[in-house]
C-alpha cells in the first residue's frame, strides 16, 4: 500500500518499551519518525507471517528506531501542510524491537475504513477534532546513529 501523503517519514507514538532488553514501558509518551516500507520488502522480512494488504510496515533497514512491546494500539500518522493529522496505521506487532530488517507492522486504517465508519455511525454525539501535539512529548528522531539506544 502506497501512502502518498506521508512526507517520507510517518510518526508513531507509544508508551511501550524503549529497548528490547527492558521489561517495562515508560511513563513518558515517546515518538519517532520512520519511513513506510514497500509491502514486498515487508513480506520478505516476515516470511513466517501473512502480511496482508490490510497491513503496512514502517521502519529502517538497519533497525534501531522502532515501535516496541507496549506500543500496540498507538497511531502511525503524519501531519498535513494545513496542520491536521492523518492516522494511517495502528501499531500491531513486530519481531522484537529495532532489529535489522524487522519492521514495525501496523493495521492499515484506510483498509479498515469501511468497518470503522460502520461502527462509529452508531455513536450519536461523535465529533472529530484535531489538536496540536503537546511539546512535552519526548522526541526521538534524527540520524539513525543518534537513536541506537532508543528501541
Amino acid at each position: 500500500m502506497k501512502i502518498k501523503n506521508c512526507h517520507n517519514y510517518c510518526l508513531f507514538l507509544g508508551w511501550g518499551r524503549r529497548r528490547n532488553d527492558t521489561n517495562y514501558g515508560t511513563d513518558i509518551l515517546h515518538q519517532a519518525h520512520v519511513p513506510i516500507v514497500p509491502a514486498t520488502e515487508c513480506r520478505a522480512a516476515y516470511r513466517q507471517y501473512v502480511i496482508s494488504d490490510k497491513m503496512l510496515c514502517a521502519g529502517f533497514d538497519s533497525g534501531r528506531v522502532d515501535s516496541c512491546r507496549g506500543d500496540s494500539g498507538g497511531p502511525l500518522m503524519d501531519k498535513r501542510p494545513d496542520g491536521t493529522w492523518v492516522v494511517y496505521g495502528v501499531t500491531s506487532f513486530g519481531d522484537g524491537c529495532g532489529k535489522r530488517r524487522k519492521y514495525g507492522v501496523y493495521a492499515s486504517v484506510l483498509a479498515h475504513l469501511g468497518w470503522i465508519k460502520a461502527i462509529i455511525k452508531h455513536v450519536e454525539a461523535l465529533e472529530f477534532t484535531t489538536t496540536e501535539m503537546p511539546t512535552e512529548i519526548a522526541t526521538f528522531f534524527g540520524s539513525q546513529e543518534e537513536n541506537v539506544d532508543m528501541y
